[in-house]
């Protein structure tokens, strides 16, 4: 009897299958494409199992999303289920967060008993360890703005302190070059911030070209840079969950946090975000964005408002990103705590 009702459960979800991509079963960027209904697959591509829903999933604010509308084998992107303000509240409320008023430096710097609390704080508020940290950085840089404009010069001991710059930057360098490598696995076509910038530079050359032959007059300016997102897909995708076809991707190394406010007037990198959305939407079209450790359900919400998507960033490997972290932020017990 047992059996019996096994084989019927088995043949239910065959039959719950729902397909949704017209060119299931063709081989793309070298991966067999696999898009089953409501039923969780293991995503092999990147090597570990990672869960998808290749029917329904999750808008960023929590309601049902659309079915994929491309014949191209994108279902590994998924929006990002973003943390929800309580628990980003809970971990600022929580003294092991941040223990003193001028606590500064990164985490592995911190006696023993710092990061224990801070790793307990994590925790009990439901928070991944590395969303948890980069927070902490937000709000250390933000509390030392102290409601200021950041100047030249001002308050640079703070962020040398959570790390020397030429680390950060390579470490959003590799972020960036990973999903490079992703888009360019599941064969789709991107140009990235190099490619545009190079563009630019030959717009300037045939300018100066076409002044030098008189066809431009002497007041006449050279094309200004655009803003140049990290990818722009030549040919936009569909996405489940995104009404708006995606033509852009913007690349974040870190937690796109929901309690900082991203309307005010420091250069912090959170306060940024959605004005560069909107610089990137009159330009390009409607876009999406990838936070390496997720994003607070506020900043979802805000940049939702504008047609942006926010995806899943577990999809990716994190190898050589966690390799160059452990040279500069790994602590004694082996964790990774910048």
């Amino acid at each position: 009897m047992a059996r019996t009702n096994k084989k019927q459960r088995r043949s239910d979800d065959r039959r719950a299958i729902h397909v949704t991509h017209q060119n299931e079963g063709e081989s793309v960027g070298g991966h067999r494409i696999r898009s089953v209904g409501n039923l969780r697959d293991r995503n092999t591509t990147d090597g570990r199992e990672t869960r998808f829903d290749g029917h329904i999933a999750r808008h960023s604010h929590g309601g049902p999303s659309r079915p994929f509308t491309s014949g191209r084998d994108v279902n590994l992107f998924r929006p990002a289920i973003p943390v929800s303000r309580n628990a980003e509240d809970a971990l600022l409320r929580n003294p092991g967060f941040i223990r003193w008023p001028n606590e500064t430096g990164t985490l592995s710097s911190l006696p023993p008993f710092r990061r224990r609390e801070f790793v307990r704080a994590c925790y009990a508020a439901t928070i991944e360890l590395d969303a948890g940290s980069s927070l902490r950085r937000h709000h250390i840089k933000y509390r030392f703005a102290s409601g200021r404009l950041y100047k030249k010069g001002v308050d640079h001991h703070v962020i040398d302190r959570l790390g020397c710059s030429a680390d950060i930057r390579t470490a959003a360098d590799i972020f960036e070059n990973i999903v490079g490598d992703f888009l360019h696995r599941m064969g789709i076509d991107f140009v990235d911030e190099v490619q545009q910038k190079d563009r630019w530079k030959e717009d300037v050359k045939r300018w100066s070209r076409a002044r030098d032959g008189g066809l431009v007059g002497l007041d006449g300016t050279p094309p200004l840079c655009p803003p140049t997102p990290d990818f722009i897909l030549p040919s936009p995708i569909h996405l489940q969950g995104c009404i708006h076809p995606v033509c852009w991707i913007e690349v974040k190394h870190f937690y796109g946090a929901g309690s900082i406010p991203f309307h005010g007037e420091t250069n912090h990198a959170i306060c940024s975000l959605v004005p560069k959305a909107r610089k990137y939407i009159s330009l390009y079209g409607h876009g999406a964005y990838i936070f390496a450790y997720g994003v607070g359900e506020e900043m979802a919400r805000e940049l939702e408002r504008l047609g942006i998507i926010i995806l899943d960033s577990s999809v990716l490997k994190f190898g050589r990103l966690r390799e160059q972290l452990r040279t500069w932020c790994e602590d004694a017990e082996g964790r990774i705590m910048p």
